[in-house]
């Protein structure tokens, strides 16, 4: 998530805190780094929230990158050993994987994508970028005592349940679930970003479907949308 400070990044993140399988931090350590691996290669856990990405590169180069890189692994072929850990060539490991949500601000994210275009830090990550049209809202809610909440909620998920990831769907004029996605991504279609939104895209439709709710899959991923080209979408509260 792109956007200025004070914009509900942080609160929008920790409303996932609470679910289960989920790991939120305000810093990023090669330390914290490896506990959390260990959560995710033993699936205990399976997202990890970065509430500042700014803050990791706060420390000397060479351990922000190490850490940025193993950030990197983890998304997609699989996080195993740190720089620092003594570990044989030959050891047996079990990869560590996991979905990172990120907040990070415009200006931070301006300095910085070249660099992580050109590490491939980029191509894992589909980024969102948003203003609110009414921060004064935020101010209110500060002088009456009345904090802002975002409420999520679980859909009870089978323990052997698999989501079918087909993209079949047929929408409005005739478009395709695939020429949808591509549309939705506009200039962020790489392979890891096309992956997650099939996911999206198809876990939406099973929540719709297990809830017994009309199907709203394409119109939610079409409002997002709006956030991953030109000027970013406008967030409204």
């Amino acid at each position: 998530m792109v956007a200025p400070p004070g914009q509900l990044k942080t609160s929008l993140l920790q409303s996932l805190e609470q679910q289960r399988g989920v790991l939120g931090y305000s810093d990023m350590t090669s330390i914290t780094l490896v506990e959390a691996r260990d959560n995710f290669a033993s699936n205990k856990c399976h997202t990890l929230l970065l509430y500042d990405l700014q803050k990791i590169y706060e420390r000397r180069a060479d351990t922000a990158s190490n850490i940025i890189g193993c950030v990197r692994a983890l998304t997609d072929e699989g996080f195993t050993t740190a720089s620092f850990e003594n570990v044989s060539s030959s050891a047996l490991q079990t990869k560590a994987r996991a979905m990172v949500l990120a907040a990070t601000t415009p200006s931070f994210y301006l300095k910085h994508l070249k660099e992580w275009e050109d590490s491939g830090f980029a191509r894992r990550f589909i980024f969102s970028r948003f203003n609110m049209v009414n921060p004064e809202v935020l101010e209110e809610a500060v002088l009456e005592e009345n904090p802002i909440e975002f409420k999520s909620f679980e859909v009870p998920v089978p323990a052997n349940l698999i989501i079918p990831l087909s993209m079949d769907g047929v929408g409005l004029y005739g478009a395709t679930d695939a020429d949808f996605i591509k549309y939705c991504l506009a200039k962020q279609v790489e392979k890891v970003p096309l992956i997650l939104m099939k996911k999206i895209l198809a876990v939406l439709r099973w929540k719709f479907s297990r809830l017994k709710r009309k199907d709203k899959s394409r119109e939610i991923l079409e409002d997002f949308a709006e956030s991953l080209r030109g000027e970013g979408a406008k967030l409204r509260v």
